[in-house]
C-alpha cells in the first residue's frame, strides 16, 4: 500500500507540476492574446486614419480634376476667341484696304475735278483763290460776303457757296485722310 500511496503522491505531484506548467502556459497565452488585441486595435486605428486621409486625398484630387477640366474648357474657349478675333482682324484689315483704295480713288477723282475746274475757271492762278482758301480755312459755310475777295463777288452767290463748300469738303477729306493714314501707321 505504501507503494500505492507513493505512486499516488507522485501522480499528484506530477499533476500539480503539469497544472503549474499549463497555468504558466495559459498566462503566457493570455499575455500574447492581450498583446495581439492591442496590436489589432492599433492596426484598426491606423486603418481608420488611412481611410480618412485617403478620402481627403480623393476629394482633393476630384476638385483638382474639376479645376483642370474647367481650365481646359476655358483654354479652348480662349483659343476659339483668338481665332475669331484673328479672322475679324483680317476682315477689318481687308475692309480698311478697300476703304483706303476707295478713298484714294475719290481723292484722285476729286483732284481731277479740281484740276478740271481750275482749268475751266483759272482760280489757282488768281490771287483771290488763295485768299478764299486762307479766309475760309477753319470757318463755316455761312461766311459773309465781305470775307470773299472782290474778284469773286461778281460771281453769283451759288457759285461762291459751292466753291466754299468744295473747299471745306476738300479740307474735311484731307483731315480724314490724315486720320486714316495716322491710325493705319499705328496699327500696321
Amino acid at each position: 500500500m505504501t507503494d500505492n500511496l507513493e505512486e499516488l503522491f507522485n501522480n499528484i505531484n506530477q499533476s500539480e507540476e503539469e497544472s503549474k506548467v499549463q497555468q504558466e502556459y495559459l498566462e503566457d497565452l493570455k499575455s500574447q492574446i492581450k498583446t495581439c488585441e492591442n496590436e489589432l486595435k492599433d492596426a484598426e486605428q491606423k486603418c481608420v486614419y488611412l481611410q480618412e486621409a485617403t478620402a481627403k486625398k480623393v476629394q482633393r484630387l476630384c476638385r483638382r480634376e474639376v479645376l483642370l477640366k474647367t481650365l481646359q474648357i476655358r483654354h479652348q474657349l480662349l483659343l476659339e476667341r483668338i481665332r475669331e478675333m484673328k479672322i475679324e482682324k483680317e476682315s477689318l484689315k481687308k475692309n480698311l484696304e478697300e476703304i483706303k483704295q476707295k478713298l484714294a480713288t475719290l481723292r484722285n477723282e476729286f483732284c481731277a475735278e479740281v484740276t478740271k475746274f481750275d482749268e475751266e475757271y483759272g482760280f489757282a492762278s488768281k490771287k483771290g483763290f488763295t485768299d478764299i482758301k486762307n479766309q475760309t480755312h477753319g470757318k463755316d459755310l455761312g461766311a459773309d460776303k465781305k470775307d470773299i475777295p472782290k474778284s469773286l463777288q461778281k460771281h453769283s452767290n451759288i457759285t461762291v457757296q459751292e466753291l466754299q463748300k468744295d473747299m471745306q469738303d476738300l479740307e474735311g477729306i484731307e483731315a480724314l485722310l490724315f486720320d486714316v493714314d495716322f491710325n493705319y501707321s499705328q496699327t500696321g
